[in-house]
C-alpha cells in the first residue's frame, strides 16, 4: 500500500511539473502572438461591467458574444489589477492552461502511473500543451493562432468540455435527484457557454443531444431525464441574449445568416483547407520548411504523435466497440469530432473564411481549434484502450514508450521558451499600435474615427488615452459611425474627430472603405496626411488647441 502510494505520488508530481512547463510555455508563445480588434471585445466589455453597466446595454455585440465566457475572466483580472495591456496576455494564456487541465482530467482515469494513464499524459502534452509561436498572418481576418486569442472560442472550447464532462459524471452517476449539484452545474456551464457563443451547438452540445437520443430506447428513463435536461438548457442557452436585451442588455446582432451547403467546385476545396488548415493550427505543418531547424523538428515531433494517434484510434475502432458503448463521453467525442468535420467540409461558411489562403486554412482554423482538442482527448483516451488490444507485447510497449519519448522530445526542443518567457519585450508593449498611440498622444491628437481593425485595438492598448471610433462608407461614400462588438456610447456626445486614420492592408476585402475618398467626402480635404511606419495613414482634419 505503502509503494502504491508513494507511485502515485510521483506520478502527481510529474504531472504537476509538466503542467509548469507547458504553462510557461503558453505564457511564452502568447506574449509573442499578435492580438486584433477582434481579440479585445471582451477586454473592453469587463471595463463597461466595472464602470457599472452590468447589463451592457448600449452594445452591439454579433452572435459569438462571449459575455458569460471570455469576459468573465477580464472582470476578474481587471478587477483585480486594472485594465493593463498584459490582460490581453493573462487571460488567453490561463485559457489555454485550463483547456490543457481540463483535457487531463478527461483522459486520466486516476493518479495512478499506469501505463494507461503515462501514455494519456504523454499524448495531451504533445497534441496540446506545448504550442509554437507562428508567424502573423498578412491578414487580421485570418489569426495565426487564433485558440491564443480571446474571443476567438479557446473559452467556449474549455467549457463545452467541461460540460461534457459533467454529462457524462451525471449518466454514472445514480439517481439525478441524488446528484442535483452536479446537474445545477451542468445547467449553468451549458447555458452560460451556449448563449456566449452558438458555435458550441454544432462542436458540442448538438453532438451529445443527438448521442442521448440515440440513447434513449436501450438505455430507457435515465436517458431521457438527462437528454431533457440538455434540450431545456439548450433552448435555455439560445433565448438567453434575445431575453437580455429586453431587460435593457446588449443587442446581439445574428451574424451567422442562413447557412448552405458549398458549391460542386468548393468541395475539394475544402477538404483541402481542412486538412492543411487542422496540420497548421495543431503546429504539426511541414510543407515548405527547412529541413534542420528546431520549429521544424518541433512540428515533425508532433505530426509524428497525430499519426500515431490517428493509427489507433482507427486500426482499434471495431475492437474499442465494447469500451466505447459504455462511455458516454467517447461517443459524444466521435460525434462531435464527425458533425463538425462535415460541418466544415460542406458549410459554404467554412469556404467563405478560407481568405483564399487553402493551405495554412485561413480564417477557417478558427473553426478547426475545437476539432483539434476533441481529437487530443479522444486520442488520449482511446490509446491506453488501443494497447490493450495490440496483439504482441512488444508492439504495445513501443507504442507506449513512443509516445512518451515524443513528449519528451517536445518538451526539450521547447525548452528554451519555457526557460527564458521574458527574454524579448511582451508584443502588448511593442508593436506598430503602440508606436502610431504613442505618435498621436505627444501630438495631442487624443480622438478619432477609423478602419475597424484600427479602432478596437488602439482604444485597448492606450486604456482609452487615444479613442478611434470604427467608421465605414456605405453606398453613398460618406464616413459613418460603424458599431460591432463595441459600446454605442463609443459614438454617442463624441466630438468632432481630430484625424481619420487606417492601416494598408488591415481590410483586404474592402468591408470598410476608409481611405481618402471616403474622408474628402465627408469632411472635406484635410488639413495635412501623415504617413507612418508600419502602413499607418493618418488624415489630420484639425489641430488640437494650444
Amino acid at each position: 500500500m505503502a509503494l502504491i502510494n508513494f507511485g502515485s505520488a510521483i506520478f502527481s508530481l510529474i504531472i504537476f511539473l509538466s503542467l509548469v512547463s507547458c504553462s510557461l510555455n503558453i505564457y511564452a508563445v502568447v506574449r509573442q502572438t499578435w492580438q486584433t480588434s477582434d481579440s479585445v471585445q471582451s477586454f473592453l466589455e469587463a471595463q463597461s461591467i466595472l464602470h457599472g453597466n452590468f447589463l451592457l446595454s448600449g452594445w452591439r455585440l454579433s452572435s459569438d458574444n462571449y459575455i458569460f465566457t471570455d469576459t468573465l475572466f477580464f472582470v476578474v483580472y481587471e478587477w483585480l489589477f486594472g485594465a493593463r495591456p498584459e490582460a490581453l496576455i493573462v487571460v488567453p494564456s490561463a485559457i489555454y492552461v485550463l483547456i490543457t487541465l481540463t483535457c487531463l482530467a478527461a483522459s486520466l482515469r486516476s493518479l495512478k502511473p499506469s501505463r494507461h494513464n503515462i501514455a494519456a499524459l504523454a499524448a495531451i502534452i504533445l497534441l496540446v500543451g506545448l504550442p509554437s509561436l507562428r508567424p502573423p498572418s498578412i491578414h487580421l481576418f485570418s489569426p495565426a493562432a487564433p485558440i491564443l486569442l480571446a474571443d476567438h472560442h479557446a473559452a467556449s472550447i474549455l467549457f463545452s468540455l467541461v460540460a461534457l464532462m459533467l454529462l457524462a459524471v451525471l449518466a454514472r452517476a445514480g439517481r439525478i435527484r441524488d446528484h442535483w449539484g452536479v446537474a445545477s452545474m451542468l445547467v449553468l456551464v451549458w447555458v452560460a457557454t451556449l448563449a456566449s457563443d452558438p458555435f458550441t451547438l454544432v462542436f458540442a452540445f448538438g453532438p451529445a443531444i443527438l448521442v442521448l437520443l440515440c440513447d434513449l430506447a436501450p438505455q430507457g428513463n435515465k436517458t431521457k431525464q438527462i437528454c431533457l435536461i440538455a434540450v431545456t438548457a439548450s433552448i435555455l442557452g439560445i433565448i438567453i441574449p434575445a431575453l437580455l436585451y429586453r431587460l435593457g442588455g446588449p443587442m446581439v446582432e445574428d451574424t451567422i445568416g442562413v447557412s448552405r451547403f458549398i458549391g460542386a467546385d468548393d468541395f475539394v476545396t475544402n477538404n483541402q483547407a481542412l486538412l492543411f488548415g487542422f496540420l497548421y493550427s495543431s503546429d504539426a505543418y511541414i510543407f515548405g520548411r527547412d529541413l534542420l531547424n528546431t520549429e521544424t523538428i518541433t512540428h515533425i515531433v508532433r505530426l509524428c504523435g497525430w499519426i500515431l494517434g490517428a493509427m489507433f484510434v482507427i486500426w482499434n475502432l471495431p475492437r474499442l466497440k465494447r469500451h466505447w458503448d459504455g462511455s458516454l463521453l467517447d461517443r459524444i467525442l466521435i460525434a462531435s469530432i464527425v458533425i463538425l468535420t462535415l460541418a466544415c467540409i460542406f458549410s459554404e461558411e467554412f469556404t467563405f473564411a478560407l481568405g483564399g489562403d487553402v493551405f495554412n486554412g485561413g480564417r477557417c482554423k478558427i473553426y478547426i481549434s475545437p476539432l483539434i482538442i476533441l481529437s487530443a482527448v479522444l486520442v488520449a483516451r482511446a490509446i491506453p484502450t488501443a494497447e490493450a488490444w495490440l496483439p504482441m507485447k512488444t508492439l504495445r510497449s513501443m507504442a507506449r514508450n513512443g509516445l512518451v519519448v515524443l513528449a519528451a522530445s517536445l518538451l526539450m526542443l521547447r525548452s528554451p521558451d519555457i526557460l527564458t518567457p521574458k527574454s524579448s519585450p511582451a508584443w502588448v508593449r511593442t508593436n506598430p499600435y503602440v508606436e502610431v498611440s504613442q505618435w498621436l498622444e505627444a501630438r495631442h491628437l487624443n480622438h478619432g474615427i477609423g478602419g475597424y481593425w484600427v479602432s478596437s485595438i488602439i482604444r485597448a492598448l492606450t486604456d482609452g488615452r487615444v479613442n478611434v471610433d470604427a467608421a465605414v462608407a456605405w453606398t453613398d461614400g460618406r464616413l459613418e459611425p460603424y458599431v460591432f462588438d463595441a459600446d454605442a456610447d463609443f459614438h454617442s456626445g463624441a466630438e468632432a474627430p481630430m484625424f481619420v486614420m487606417w492601416r494598408e492592408g488591415d481590410d483586404p476585402f474592402d468591408w470598410y472603405h476608409v481611405n481618402a475618398k471616403a474622408v474628402e467626402a465627408t469632411y472635406g480635404r484635410p488639413a495635412r496626411t501623415e504617413y507612418l511606419p508600419g502602413g499607418f495613414v493618418v488624415e489630420i482634419l484639425r489641430e488640437p488647441p494650444n
